[in-house]
Order: structure tokens, then C-alpha cells, then sequence
């Protein structure tokens, strides 16, 4: 969980499984489905305003806050303060991003656009 700071005041953003699920409901789409919301080309405003909802939701969860905003609130809150919703997604892609030594992850080391040398048969 990280704190991010919205006009001036500290809030708690966690993007973990049950906020994926949260966000599943709201916008009423599948797992798998989810991932277009994630391509930066294709994201909607409103879809920002759902993201940073559950994650400003479930961070409130997990530091044993009550959460009294709606998604109008979290709208709201975002547009007096746009430069929050870079350091919110900043949470989510550092939330989500391949930890080391998972397959998924690309090779300590590795650069884009190298090829990986041929396997040995």
C-alpha cells in the first residue's frame, strides 16, 4: 500500500485482487476483459475514475479507514487535483508490475529489442 497525496491530504491507494474484482463489478466485464483498460491508448476517463476508485476504496480497507466516498466524490476529487491521478496510476503499475524472478518478468539485464541468444538442443 502507498499514500498518495490528493490536494494537500494523504490517502492510502491499494490495487490488490479485491479491488480488481471491485472494479470487475463496476464496470461489469470479466478479468480477462480488463486488461484493455490497462492500455494507456485505449483508457477512457471514466474507466481513471473507476481505478483510482476501488484503489482509493481498498486502501482505505487495509488501513482501517471508513471509505464514505462514491465514484461522483472520487470524479471530483481527481479533477481539483488532475496531477493525482499520474501518482495513482503510478501506484497501480508499481502494484502490478512483474517482481523479479518471475517468468513473466523480463531478465535481470535484459534490453529491448535484443534477441535472447538460440537454446542449446
Amino acid at each position: 500500500m502507498k499514500n498518495v497525496l490528493i490536494n494537500g491530504k494523504e490517502y492510502p491507494v491499494k490495487f490488490s485482487f479485491a479491488a480488481l474484482d471491485n472494479l470487475c463489478d463496476l464496470k461489469g466485464c470479466s478479468f480477462a476483459e480488463l486488461q484493455e483498460l490497462f492500455d494507456v491508448d485505449k483508457i477512457r476517463p471514466a474507466d481513471v475514475v473507476l481505478l483510482s476508485y476501488v484503489g482509493l476504496k481498498e486502501g482505505a480497507r487495509r488501513s482501517g479507514q471508513n471509505f464514505k466516498m462514491e465514484i461522483d466524490d472520487v470524479d471530483d476529487l481527481l479533477m481539483s487535483d488532475m496531477s493525482a491521478i499520474s501518482r495513482i496510476l503510478g501506484v497501480f503499475n508499481s502494484q502490478n508490475a512483474a517482481p523479479e524472478g518471475n517468468p513473466a518478468a523480463p531478465a535481470k539485464g535484459a534490453t529491448k529489442g535484443k534477441k535472447a541468444p538460440p537454446r542449446k538442443k
